[in-house]
């Protein structure tokens, strides 16, 4: 392939507006080239191997250069906010995929702040529901719990419960946890029950730390030394994951406590107090309790638990649901072995299947 002048300079003219990309020729070059043309003799010369020659000595104007570089930080401005988006909704999956238990707790609560016992709640308090006032003390407990289930420490929003040997008080705070925990939507929860002489022998630190999230009560939580209850309410103030505490004891031994332990009473937004249990309300509780196991007390038979509650009803000792329920339990034993190995006749059950107690099953 020969180029002459001509032809070289079509080529320049071609494009005008790439002329500072094409490489400078040697005019003399070419020159020279068309003489040496002309003589006799002359070789067939390479026009694309002058061209090579010319590009391997060619550098591009810094102009062009710079020019390059400022495009490709526009292209890289262009998809910046796109990767950013992209980065932000990666993001934004695995927070929810894993929401922390105070955030899920959160977001129940504000669907499903509760504002008065349901009438499943009810029955689940079913011993203390006929007790003037205690409805009202246990929504107290729960809606305490709820005003600060977010925190992450166990500062408030915990419960105390005193009342008289034999009233109830495990029961009430085994309730308590199953009614906060459905309210939450929690399927499962850490729970676990410490006499205060136990306490004593633990490092309370360790033992917040390993309740974290859930419920720890404390039995006869008077009896806790004074550098337990000291290392306990401040491992509380730490991250507990809103640990909830609940402390039992008599009214007395609890009042006690909690004034001479201020910055812990401090800690307790809800303090229930058990009543003593009229005579009615008590009959009322071993109806309910014999319902729950499959019994129903007769007519007779209720007159006959009236009588045997008030005989043994003292003034510095009264009644309480924990005796009651021995002599319900007694109650059932008895008619129990005087039907061992009979079939239990219609005579003997109610309408839905219950075994009936007599006045002959309860002691007098």
């Amino acid at each position: 392939m020969f180029a002459g002048i001509s032809e070289l300079a079509d080529i320049k003219e071609e494009d005008s507006d790439n002329e500072s990309l094409i490489p400078d020729l040697d005019l003399s070059l070419i020159m020279d080239l068309q003489k040496r043309k002309e003589e006799p003799g002359f070789a067939e010369i390479d026009a694309e191997a002058i061209f090579r020659a010319e590009e391997d000595s060619y550098e591009e104007p810094e102009g062009v250069i710079a020019e390059q570089f400022e495009s490709e930080e526009i292209l890289s401005e262009e998809l910046e906010p796109e990767e950013i988006h992209v980065e932000e909704v990666t993001e934004t999956i695995p927070m929810v995929e894993a929401e922390t238990p105070e955030e899920k707790r959160m977001r129940i609560l504000n669907e499903t702040r509760p504002e008065y016992l349901t009438d499943e709640q009810k029955r689940l308090f079913s011993y203390f529901s006929k007790v003037p006032g205690m409805d009202e003390q246990i929504l107290n407990a729960i809606n305490g719990v709820f005003e600060h289930v977010n925190e992450k420490t166990s500062r408030q929003g915990n419960i105390a419960i005193m009342g008289s040997h034999g009233t109830g008080k495990t029961r009430l705070s085994e309730g308590l946890v199953k009614v906060i925990c459905k309210q939450l939507g929690l399927q499962a929860v850490k729970y676990a029950s410490l006499d205060a002489s136990d306490m004593n022998c633990k490092d309370p630190a360790a033992v917040i730390s390993k309740m974290a999230g859930g419920f720890l009560l404390i039995e006869r939580a008077s009896f806790m030394t004074a550098e337990t209850i000291e290392k306990l309410s401040r491992a509380m103030d730490f991250r507990t994951d809103s640990m909830i505490l609940l402390i039992e004891d008599d009214k007395a031994n609890m009042r006690k406590l909690l004034a001479d332990y201020p910055e812990f009473a401090k800690k307790f937004d809800t303090v229930i107090s058990i009543p003593v249990f009229t005579n009615d309300e008590l009959v009322t509780f071993a109806r309910t309790y014999a319902k729950e196991n499959g019994y129903r007390i007769d007519e007779m038979g209720v007159l006959a638990l009236y009588t045997l509650i008030g005989d043994n009803q003292r003034e510095d000792e009264p009644i309480t649901i924990g005796k009651v329920k021995d002599m319900v339990d007694k109650a059932i034993r008895r008619a129990g072995s005087a039907r061992l190995g009979r079939r239990i006749s219609k005579r003997h059950a109610d309408a839905d299947g219950r075994i009936l107690l007599y006045e002959k099953d309860f002691e007098l």
